[in-house]
């Protein structure tokens, strides 16, 4: 519900991601480290490339799983985890690609009700990773 509503107001994919959690508090980030997202919208920048809403999820398993520092640990697991978020993500949606992904015409209606399913199904689907993977408690 909440990256519906963060949708909705006006933010895109990878921010509405980053708000749901952060407004579930599921994640404490500050508001203005949601602006890490904005670029990475519209498959990064209306680029139509890598998913945004997938994007957005991969900032969120990075903002509890990653590092600040080299020396805080390895990055294997780091990178276990992330790819297998993206394997999810890419065996429910059948692509990672904003343009598979994205049918409609950027802007149109159908084209942000599309994307709306996907933002929302992209926070559960990391929801459920994240409780699996007992980085969250749902």
């Amino acid at each position: 519900a909440y990256a519906v509503a963060a949708f909705k107001e006006g933010n895109n994919c990878a921010e509405s991601i980053l708000h749901a959690f952060n407004a579930s508090k599921l994640i404490n980030i500050p508001p203005e480290s949601i602006r890490l997202a904005s670029c990475f919208g519209a498959g990064i920048g209306k680029s139509r490339d890598f998913c945004g809403a997938l994007s957005g999820s991969v900032m969120v398993l990075s903002y509890l799983v990653g590092r600040a520092d080299c020396r805080e640990k390895t990055l294997p697991g780091i990178y276990k985890l992330s790819n297998e978020l993206h394997q999810r993500f890419s065996e429910h949606f059948h692509s990672t690609s904003c343009k598979e992904l994205m049918t409609y015409e950027f802007g149109t209606r159908e084209h942000l009700k599309n994307c709306l399913v996907i933002t929302k199904e992209s926070a559960i689907l990391l929801a459920e990773f994240l409780a699996e993977n007992q980085l969250i408690e749902l």
